[in-house]
């Protein structure tokens, strides 16, 4: 990232959130975020996010600064909630307001359909993310044991909006 952008504060970046395309530019650039992310486990691959934008491409979104995708929320409607998939942020840009812009619009646009919560799964031992969400409005409501590829419990988290 260019050293400017890294002595901006997150209220200085301008944040542009938009629906992430099924084209290869979009897609690449979210894998690589994904990759940068998560572990071997958890990461999404192209299939997934082309499964994903065939239930509601309108809540599969990015933000971009510069031009430049700096993070992705995966997310669709199932039953009267919206179900959060994935949320990352590239390296660079975490800590600036990225992750907060993805999830405002993903509640803007849940309110828009009339659905009242957001629901998500967190690794249980992911104590950044965790915090993350409570800062976002989200609260546990239950755990998932086994939950994860390895084995690994989740936290249930909700938002109601």
């Amino acid at each position: 990232m260019p050293e400017e952008i890294k002595k901006l504060s997150h209220k200085t970046l301008k944040i542009h959130v938009r629906q992430l395309e099924s084209v290869d530019s979009d897609i690449n650039r979210v894998i690589e975020i994904e990759n940068l992310s998560f572990n071997q486990f958890d990461g999404y691959i192209k299939t997934d996010f082309m499964r994903w934008l065939g239930f509601n491409p309108n809540l599969c979104l990015v933000a971009e600064i510069g031009g430049q995708i700096a993070g992705d929320i995966i997310s669709r409607i199932l039953d009267d909630k919206v179900e959060l998939a994935s949320l990352a942020i590239h390296p660079d840009y975490r800590r600036r307001g990225v992750g907060a812009a993805l999830m405002e619009e993903t509640a803007r646009r849940a309110r828009a359909y009339g659905i009242g919560a957001i629901d998500l799964e967190v690794r249980k031992t992911n104590t950044a993310g965790i915090n993350f969400w409570i800062k976002m409005g989200f609260s546990p409501v239950g755990e998932q044991p086994g939950f994860y590829e390895d084995g690994e419990t989740a936290l249930q988290m909700r938002k109601n909006l």
